[in-house]
């Protein structure tokens, strides 16, 4: 399954595979059955979308610094913190990242204090995860500095105790 959503701007999929999975999709897949095909305006975004990436193979090499900086800011300032994150959280190689914060008031509390502080973190809350499994959520982009990253984390670890 290839998607087209947060990665390049668009909207939609696509699923690759053999030819029996292609002919079982299209007879037994509702969602396909039941749908009609991508206008002609999300087909020429996705193209547009794919032709910018091979014009700019920079772009997944910056995106890939931008994470290695916040992994090492985070271990960084969790270190300074005296904080163990080796059980609670995994630091992955997508842009995007999590944060656990159990509780809902606790984790809106540190996201809306991190957005006063024009930072973009949204708070993931129960019910839309498990009780106990609260997070923050942090997009990293291309257009993020390193600075702004690490000041990010600083901030963070500033209301973390």
């Amino acid at each position: 399954v290839y998607t087209f959503g947060k990665a390049i701007g668009p909207h939609g999929a696509c699923i690759v595979g053999s030819q029996i999975l292609i002919d079982y999709l299209i007879n037994f897949g509702r969602s396909f059955i039941f749908t009609t095909a991508s206008p002609l305006h999300s087909l020429v975004s996705i193209a547009c979308a794919f032709d910018y990436i091979a014009q700019n193979p920079a772009l997944q090499q910056d995106l890939k610094e931008k994470i290695d900086c916040y992994h090492t800011a985070f271990k960084e300032y969790s270190t300074k913190k005296g904080l163990d994150i080796s059980s609670s959280i995994t630091l992955n190689q997508s842009p995007i990242q999590v944060i656990p914060i159990r509780g809902n008031d606790p984790c809106k509390n540190i996201a809306k204090y991190l957005i006063s502080k024009d930072f973009e973190v949204r708070a993931i809350l129960a019910p839309t995860v498990k009780t106990g499994e609260e997070r923050l959520r942090i997009c990293l982009h291309t257009f993020n500095t390193k600075e702004q990253i690490t000041d990010l984390l600083k901030t963070l670890f500033e209301q973390i105790s």
